[in-house]
């Protein structure tokens, strides 16, 4: 969230928006940090469900699944780089993964 914010928060709103607008949901997992749970509050929350993971460390870079693709798009001052793969077979492990840890997660409420 600090990236985001910090690096894309004018496109990231855009893309929440058409999101919002399309009704299409999200999963996200984020870290537990004050940080976060303060950003959260003015955050467009619908059509969104977060879960909070303790114990990990601070990532630059964002992973998303979707539609047989996983995105990676790192996010610091000096280096902004992002890859999309297509391929079942790694959009499959990593859905798992994800759901897997979305299950372990802390609920936001």
């Amino acid at each position: 969230m600090e990236e985001v914010d910090r690096h894309i928060k004018k496109i990231n709103t855009e893309y929440a928006k058409k999101r919002n607008r399309l009704k299409i949901g999200k999963k996200v997992l984020l870290v537990d940090s004050g940080y976060t749970k303060e950003i959260l509050q003015s955050y467009q929350k619908a059509n969104l469900d977060v879960r909070f993971v303790k114990n990990v460390p601070h990532f630059a870079t964002i992973m998303q699944i979707y539609d047989n693709k996983v995105s990676y798009v790192t996010l610091e001052e000096k280096r902004m780089i992002g890859v999309i793969i297509q391929d079942p077979n790694i959009y499959s492990m990593h859905k798992i993964l994800f759901e897997n840890m979305w299950e372990n997660a802390k609920n936001n409420n």
